[in-house]
């Protein structure tokens, strides 16, 4: 099963869980900042083509961490409007085989989004449980590799956007509910369009975040 739909499936079931009470009063907070840890996993294939000389050579990006930051406005009880922008620093690997010698070194490339969505939120149990979609940009760094001595090879894609889904866990701590302890698991479909013909390659990123945040 794909993890499109295993995240659907959940996304699914979240909103058909019973809700608790939803009335809202002048004074509850509108305005929720979290500050997070974040894993990235890229779950797109790794990409084969050739370098510019002609060269053919395996791409692959692996999973690294980062930090994000996200601030939802609610516009009604149950809807908030999203803004997020989260960065880290992913692996990333080259292996070429120039005269049949099998080369490879590996990068640190950074990953960047900045997206804006909306959610729809449930209490469940003590539990914020809040499902969303929403619009994204991504960069990710040029990389530069030193596959020989004396010899590098720069693999260049150009910025893109994309649509993801999220699936987020608030719990209030403290006495003045203003504080909460933030989960979240987000997956994105990006694809990353190289400067060469041949180089793109899917990133489609699964996105763990865990973290602080508070309601004014």
């Amino acid at each position: 099963m794909s993890r499109w739909k295993i995240l659907a499936i959940a996304i699914g079931v979240a909103v058909a869980l019973p809700a608790g009470p939803t009335r809202a009063t002048a004074a509850e907070p509108k305005l929720t900042l979290r500050g997070c840890a974040v894993h990235v996993e890229p779950t797109g294939d790794d990409l084969a083509g050739l370098l510019p000389g002609g060269e053919p050579f395996a791409f692959r990006v692996e999973g690294g961490l980062g930090a994000g930051l996200e601030a939802e406005y609610r516009i009604r009880p149950r809807l908030g409007i999203e803004l997020a922008a989260l960065a880290a620093d992913l692996d990333a690997e080259l292996v070429t085989a120039p005269g049949g010698q099998v080369l490879r070194d590996t990068e640190s490339a950074a990953f960047e989004l900045f997206s804006a969505g909306v959610n729809y939120h449930r209490p469940v149990g003590g539990f914020d449980l809040h499902v969303g979609a929403f619009a994204a940009i991504v960069y990710f760094d040029d990389v530069v590799f030193l596959t020989e001595v004396g010899r590098s090879d720069k693999l260049v894609f150009d910025d893109d956007t994309g649509f993801g889904i999220k699936l987020g866990l608030d719990r209030a701590i403290g006495a003045s509910g203003r504080w909460l302890v933030s989960l979240s698991t987000r997956y994105l479909g990006a694809i990353l369009e190289g400067e060469t013909a041949g180089q793109d390659t899917d990133l489609d990123p699964l996105i763990v975040s865990l973290g602080i945040a508070y309601r004014f």
